[in-house]
C-alpha cells in the first residue's frame, strides 16, 4: 500500500526519539511508519519536520514541500481536520483518524463533520477509549506498540528500591508525593521516588524557572529531597529505557482522559511493574495482580507500592510478567494488525526484523542532548508528562 501519515503537532522525524525527549504520540507515529516500511509499504509522513529526509525507509516531508499526491490510505494523526488531506493535496481512497483523545470530542461540531464528509474510519488506542465512543463511524482498537529499545534482552537483576513517576504535575502528582512522604517512605527506609517531568526539571536543564502553577509542588519536592524525592529530566528513548530497568515500580496516578498511557507500556516492556489508578487507559495496559496493581484509593497505593519496593520475590514475579507480555507487542505487530484491518498486504512481505536492543549506559552526549532540550514546554509533552499539553497532538482535536 501507499500510505501517508499526517501529523500537525511538533517538528520531528524518525531520528528524533534517539536524539531528544518526545511525546508519546509522536514516538508512536515514528514507530508505526518505520514498521509499515519494513513490511514493504510505501510510507510518507508529512509533518513539521525541518527538512525532507529518508529514515528507516520512510520519507519524512515538511508540510510546505508536499505536492498533490495520491495514496491508498491516509492516516490522520490526532486531528479530524487533517482528514481533508491538507485541502486536497493528499488524495486517498481510504481515510482513518488515529485518535487518543476523549471520543466525546468526535461527536459534534467540525470534528463530527470531518469524519462524516470524509467517510473516515476510527482507530482507538485501547478498549477503555473505544468503549466511550457513541458515534456511527466504523471504529477499531489498535493497541500501541513498544520500540525495540524498551524491549531489552531478559537479564537477571534486582534494582534498588526506586519508584518512578511520569505523570503531568496536575494529574494528582502532589497527592502522590504527600503519600510518599507521609506513608511510603517510613515503611521502606532508603527508598527513592524519581519524578520525571519536563516542567519540574526546567531549573535542572537551565531552561528557565518552574511555571507558577507548579512552583509550590517544586518547592515541596526540593524541601524533602532527604526523604528520597528526586526531580529528573526526561531523556531520549534509550535513557528512559535504562531508567526503567534501574527502578522497582512505576507509580501512575492516572487520568480519566489519558487513554494512551505511553510510558506505562514502555516501562512494562522493560520489566517494571506498575501501581496505577483504575482510570483512563491504565486497565488496557496493567494486568491486575500480574504485571502490577490497579488500585482504587490512596491506602491501596501505599500498601502495594511498599510491598513491591521491599519484597524481592514479588518484584521478580511481576517484572517477568510485565516484560514477557509487553515485549511481544512490537510496532511490527501493529503494522501487521493494520494490514489485517484493511485486508491488504504486500506480497512476500519480509518477516518482522525489529529485534530487542541492548540498552547501553548513557554517554555524556546523551545527557547533554537531554539537558539542552527545552522543547518549548509546557506546550509539548515529554516522557515525563504524558499526555499533558501536546500542542494539539494527543488530547486536543480540531
Amino acid at each position: 500500500m501507499k500510505i501517508c501519515l499526517l501529523d500537525d503537532s511538533l517538528p520531528f522525524d524518525g531520528l528524533t526519539p534517539d536524539q531528544r525527549p518526545l511525546g508519546g504520540f509522536q514516538r508512536a507515529v515514528a514507530g508505526l511508519a518505520a514498521a509499515l516500511a519494513r513490511r514493504r509499504h510505501d510510507v510518507t509522513v508529512i509533518n513539521h519536520a525541518d527538512a525532507e529526509r529518508w529514515v528507516d525507509g520512510v520519507r519524512w516531508l515538511p508540510f510546505g514541500e508536499a505536492l498533490t499526491t495520491s495514496y491508498d490510505l491516509l492516516i490522520a494523526c490526532g486531528k479530524p481536520s487533517l482528514l481533508d488531506g491538507m485541502n486536497g493535496r493528499v488524495l486517498a481512497s481510504r481515510r482513518v483518524l488515529w485518535s487518543v483523545a476523549d471520543p466525546a470530542t468526535l461527536l459534534e461540531g467540525d470534528n463530527a463533520q470531518a469524519l462524516r464528509e470524509r467517510n473516515a474510519d476510527l482507530w482507538f488506542i485501547g478498549s477503555m477509549q473505544a468503549g466511550r465512543y457513541q458515534g456511527r463511524q466504523p471504529a477499531q482498537v489498535v493497541l500501541p506498540g513498544v520500540a525495540a529499545v524498551y524491549r531489552p534482552a531478559d537479564v537477571e537483576r534486582l534494582p534498588p528500591p526506586v519508584a518512578i513517576v511520569t505523570a503531568f504535575p496536575d494529574y494528582r502528582l502532589e497527592s502522590l508525593i504527600r503519600l510518599w512522604l507521609e506513608k511510603v517512605a517510613p515503611l521502606v527506609p532508603g527508598a527513592e521516588l524519581h519524578i520525571y517531568s519536563s516542567l519540574l526539571s526546567r531549573p535542572l536543564r537551565a531552561a528557565g524557572p518552574v511555571p507558577g502553577a507548579q512552583q509550590a509542588l517544586y518547592e515541596l519536592i526540593v524541601a524533602n529531597e532527604g526523604l528520597g524525592l528526586k526531580i529528573k529530566a526526561p531523556l531520549p528513548d534509550r535513557g528512559m529505557a535504562l531508567a526503567y530497568q534501574q527502578a522497582r515500580v512505576h507509580l501512575h496516578p492516572g487520568h480519566a482522559d489519558d487513554f494512551a498511557v505511553w510510558t506505562l507500556y514502555d516501562s512494562h516492556a522493560c520489566g517494571l511493574p506498575a501501581v496505577a489508578r483504575m482510570v483512563g487507559g491504565t486497565m488496557d495496559c496493567v494486568t491486575n495482580g500480574q504485571t502490577g496493581y490497579l488500585v482504587p484509593d490512596d491506602e491501596a497505593v501505599v500498601n502495594v507500592a511498599a510491598q513491591i519496593l521491599s519484597d524481592a520475590s514479588l518484584y521478580n514475579r511481576m517484572s517477568e510478567a510485565a516484560g514477557s507480555l509487553a515485549r511481544r507487542r512490537s510496532w511490527d505487530v501493529v503494522a501487521l494488525d493494520v494490514e489485517l484491518l484493511w485486508g491488504e498486504s504486500v506480497p512476500e512481505a519480509p518477516a518482522m526484523t525489529e529485534v530487542p536492543a541492548a540498552v547501553a549506559p548513557l554517554s555524556a552526549v546523551d545527557l547533554a542532548l537531554a539537558a539542552d532540550d527545552d522543547l518549548n514546554d509546557p506546550a509539548n509533552t515529554l516522557p515525563g508528562d504524558p499526555p499533558d499539553r501536546q500542542a494539539d497532538a494527543d488530547n486536543r482535536q480540531g
